[in-house]
C-alpha cells in the first residue's frame, strides 16, 4: 500500500475510536512516505499524527512529531497550509 492509500485508510479510522490503530496506521504512512519521496502524504501524515499524539495526552511525542512537520513543511509550500496552522496551534497549546 502507498502512503496516500494508508493516510485516507487512516482517515477511515478516525471516528471509530481505534486511536491505536489509527496510529500504527500513520507511522507506517509516514514510513512510506519518506521512502517514496511523497512530500505531501508526509505532511499530512505527520500534522495528523502530531495531532493525535496530542488529543491522546502524550505531549512530549506529540511535540517531537509536529516539529518534524515545520521541519519538513516550508513556508512557501501552500499545499499544506491548513496543517501547518493546525500544527502551530498545537505546538503553542504545548509550551
Amino acid at each position: 500500500m502507498n502512503a496516500n492509500a494508508l493516510f485516507q485508510k487512516a482517515l477511515l479510522l478516525l471516528g471509530s475510536g481505534r486511536d491505536q490503530d489509527r496510529e500504527v496506521v500513520l507511522r507506517e504512512a509516514i514510513a512510506i512516505a519518506k521512502t517514496e519521496g511523497a512530500s505531501y502524504a508526509l505532511g499530512q501524515s505527520l500534522a495528523c499524527l502530531g495531532d493525535l499524539l496530542f488529543r491522546l495526552e502524550r505531549p512530549a511525542e506529540a511535540k517531537e512529531i509536529l516539529l518534524e512537520f515545520m521541519a519538513h513543511a516550508s513556508d512557501e509550500d501552500d499545499v499544506l497550509d491548513f496543517e501547518r496552522q493546525r500544527v502551530k496551534e498545537l505546538l503553542t497549546a504545548l509550551k
